[in-house]
């Protein structure tokens, strides 16, 4: 199989997404930089210079058509609103399904029903979790 063939076949495959969070409000307490790692209190700020943080950054700004820096990121959420960010990200991704994980305590976090928007199924992960006898 050539690569080109490759990249077409994993391109075309459809995404379940089995322990995502909710998606919170533009004005959410939650800082955007904490989507790009879990680091807390002074360990955060050593974020932005991770080869991970870099990357992700760059696909996003990639994504986004703006510059390749958190502000410039943010500006770009802010300016263009929740709904359209989360339509062009779920959609470029690709994901069929999403499992939300919402033990997190988040303010204006989005219901089960908010993300049904953008993906075709939407389900509790913690719930699912429970029915077949996984405990996490």
């Amino acid at each position: 199989m050539e690569f080109s063939e490759l990249r077409e076949a994993i391109e075309k495959v459809q995404l379940v997404d089995g322990h995502a969070h909710s998606i919170v409000a533009l004005d959410s307490a939650f800082p955007f930089i904490n989507s790009f790692s879990e680091a807390q209190g002074d360990a955060l700020s050593d974020a932005p210079h991770s080869l991970s943080f870099k990357r992700n950054l760059r696909n996003i700004a990639e994504l986004y058509g703006c510059e390749s820096t958190l502000q410039a990121v943010e500006e770009y959420r802010r300016s263009s609103g929740l709904e359209f960010i989360s339509s062009v990200c779920f959609k470029t991704a690709n994901i069929s399904a999403v499992l939300i994980d919402d033990g997190l305590k988040l303010d204006k976090k989005h219901d089960l029903e908010w993300h049904k928007r953008y993906v075709p199924f939407v389900g509790d992960a913690r719930g699912m979790y429970l029915e077949i006898g996984y405990v996490h």
